[in-house]
């Protein structure tokens, strides 16, 4: 069924209204069922189906149209018809998921709607996939979905990952780590089995500006210092929380943290998270690796990782978001980003002897000379203070770099006094 926004009732209209009217009040709810979802070429407004329902007081007629409304923005951005949304409203609305189940996955197959729907019971949190790929990885699919809430719904990101052995860490990790800052907001976790296979779902906040990385290569978006202050403050926020829990991400490029900016009555609110933990590993299991999984972002030590042991994976995940800071601070690719000293066919003494050479000239050298600044009784500004805490992160000697917590305390007292 399609509606028109107007109050004018056509014949048609006034026919199909009558038949639903007396159905109604017959309390043949089934045949109320099959007018509401058919579609046909007559048009009634969600107004006549709101008087309607309010008249013979039918509850579940009403909370569709008033989530059908609630919804009705979001149309587009989800590839629905208003129409479309209607159908499913009204179907949620009378149909009540079991309790007993972990999750509930309805393909069009089985219910007749225009999209699949899914029920998570932990939370009663009910979703409509959209369909729409926003962001393919090599094991999972990220699509919009729609949050089903007559009062705030939600466009949302649904993160579906078919489950095996060797790639099933982000939805355990996720879950694990879910609810504290900096990391990305989860709002359900979904585990459906077809046959033999299982498959993860995970539905989170969608970050309006997509991942950092995308941002940083492809937009021409500024930041202010304190905006850059913002997101390391995220970021770091995110990785105490992931180190506090003995986890080593093992992928900390820019493309793996996301990105939301909200206009506000005094500029923009920028918010950074942590996301996807497909690499990352307890750090009990992570000796011989390679640091990170974007292995250009892997600090010089990385180089020689066959010789690395589990604690000292902390000090690469902070070299690599280091790496990301100094992208942000200088508004330009870090040099060392360009080469793959990890995997390049040289010999091993040859790239760790390049990389270094690199870090010297567009790290060591700033960073010495800030200090000697502080040396001789000069003090820094925020910006300098900045600007060398992103430094440090990036020292040639691990044990300088400082720990997400160290990092992030420094952080929030030069915000405070800046």
């Amino acid at each position: 069924m399609s509606f028109a926004y107007a109050d004018e009732a056509q014949p048609k209209q006034n026919l199909l209204l009558n038949k639903l009217q007396i159905d109604l009040q017959a309390k043949r709810f089934d045949q109320v069922n099959k007018i509401l979802g058919r579609s046909s070429g007559s048009k009634i407004s969600l107004n006549d189906l709101d008087l309607l329902a309010k008249r013979e007081h039918y509850a579940p007629l009403e909370r569709a149209v008033s989530a059908t409304r609630a919804m009705e923005d979001f149309h587009k951005d989800v590839g629905m018809s208003k129409n479309d949304l209607f159908k499913v409203a009204y179907w949620f609305e009378t149909h009540p998921f079991p309790k007993e189940f972990e999750s509930v996955y309805l393909p069009r197959s089985k219910t007749g709607l225009p999209q699949t729907v899914e029920y998570d019971p932990k939370t009663g949190l009910r979703f409509i996939s959209s369909g729409k790929v926003i962001g393919e990885g090599a094991y999972k699919v990220v699509t919009k979905a729609l949050l089903y809430d007559p009062k705030n719904p939600e466009v949302v990101a649904r993160c579906e990952q078919r489950y095996d052995t060797k790639h099933s860490r982000e939805f355990e990790f996720t879950r694990r780590l879910s609810g504290h800052s900096g990391l990305m907001e989860a709002r359900a976790f979904l585990i459906r089995k077809e046959g033999k296979a299982q498959y993860n779902t995970i539905f989170a906040k969608l970050y309006n500006q997509g991942s950092l990385g995308n941002v940083l290569k492809y937009t021409h978006t500024k930041f202010s210092l304190s905006e850059k202050m913002q997101i390391a403050h995220g970021i770091l926020k995110g990785l105490e929380t992931v180190h506090k829990n003995y986890i080593i991400h093992r992928d900390l490029g820019a493309a793996n943290c996301l990105l939301n900016i909200e206009k506000n009555s005094s500029g923009r609110e920028v918010d950074a998270v942590v996301a996807d933990f497909g690499s990352a590993r307890f750090v009990w299991e992570v000796a011989g690796m390679i640091p990170e999984g974007h292995s250009a972002y892997s600090a010089p030590e990385g180089v020689y990782h066959e010789r690395m042991k589990g604690a000292q994976y902390y000090k690469t995940d902070v070299f690599a978001v280091g790496t990301i800071l100094h992208w942000i601070y200088y508004e330009k690719m870090p040099r060392w980003l360009k080469t793959n000293y990890i995997r390049a066919p040289q010999a091993k003494s040859a790239r760790y002897k390049e990389l270094m050479l690199v870090l010297k000239q567009d790290v060591s050298t700033r960073r010495q000379e800030l200090e000697k600044k502080v040396r001789h009784g000069k003090s820094l500004d925020a910006d300098e203070q900045f600007e060398h805490l992103i430094l440090r992160m990036l020292h040639s000697d691990p044990n300088q770099r400082g720990t997400p917590q160290e990092l992030r305390l420094e952080l929030e007292s030069i915000m405070r006094n800046k």
